[in-house]
């Protein structure tokens, strides 16, 4: 590879580097957000991950129009990725740099899987407290011969003979 196509891909992947690294600081935060139950403040981050994404986005289709480019190079019916160009490289800064950034997809990956787990946690805390918030509004309690609380019906305390 080229001194000029090397420096496009060192270019293109520490853009990468940068925004993984963006995503990887947001969505600690979003966990701090979801532990804490800050809910305001969790929508502000969201908001900050998905112009995150949409960048990322970008990044993307940069280097998907990399791959094209030094399609040339790979002789073989290898599937044509990033990566996969990355693996043909000599450069020792360019494969420190690739594993840098599988280690914070790594990260990312682990914090996104922890995040999931904290969001369905809320999700049925919530649904029991709606649930519960429901089910006693909607009914009224009465009390058996023996003092435990009944739900709906006749108040058998009343019809009881003695």
């Amino acid at each position: 590879m080229s001194e000029a196509n090397l420096a496009l891909v060192k270019v293109a992947l520490r853009n990468g580097l940068d925004n993984l690294n963006s995503m990887k600081d947001v969505l600690g935060r979003i966990q701090s957000k979801l532990v804490k139950a800050d809910h305001r403040g969790l929508e502000d981050e969201v908001g900050s991950a998905e112009k995150l994404i949409a960048e990322l986005q970008e990044l993307e289709a940069e280097r998907d129009a990399l791959v094209r480019r030094f399609m040339v190079l790979q002789a073989n019916n290898e599937a044509a990725t990033f990566s996969a160009l990355l693996d043909y490289t000599v450069d020792d800064e360019l494969k420190e740099m690739r594993d840098e950034y599988l280690a914070i997809v790594d990260d990312v990956q682990l914090i996104n899987h922890q995040n999931s787990l904290l969001l369905t946690q809320a999700l049925q805390v919530m649904d029991f407290t709606i649930g519960a918030i429901l089910n006693e509004r909607g009914r009224k309690k009465t009390y058996d011969k023996d003092g435990r609380v009944g739900r709906g019906g006749d108040p058998k305390v009343l019809n009881a003979r003695v």
